[in-house]
């Protein structure tokens, strides 16, 4: 990182990041992304399937059909639509869906 030479880091740290013309107000922030698997929010999938009424044996199938299974990866890289997903887990255990 560049040193600042201002009483602030910001705008040491914006040019470092967005580049020096973000400083001329123009557009200093072009995109966000957000990862909430456990940074921002708790993601206790298990617990929440728990608060379902759902057995543990049920759980452990509905695990393996859908966050164990590779379309969760894809879906979350943005490398699969929603239906494909949903179609992956129902494929899964077709069993579950019902």
């Amino acid at each position: 990182m560049r040193q600042n030479t201002g009483s602030s880091p910001a705008p040491a740290v914006c040019r470092e990041v967005c580049g020096d013309r973000a400083l001329g107000g123009k557009k200093m922030i072009r995109n966000i992304v957000f990862d909430i698997g456990g940074v921002l929010a708790d993601f206790r999938m298990k617990e929440f399937l728990m608060e379902k009424g759902l057995d543990a044996p049920m759980i452990r199938r509905v695990l393996k059909a859908s966050v164990m299974n590779p379309y969760w990866g894809k879906f979350e890289r943005g490398e699969a639509t929603e239906e494909e997903t949903l179609r992956a887990f129902a494929a899964a255990d077709p069993e579950i869906e019902k």
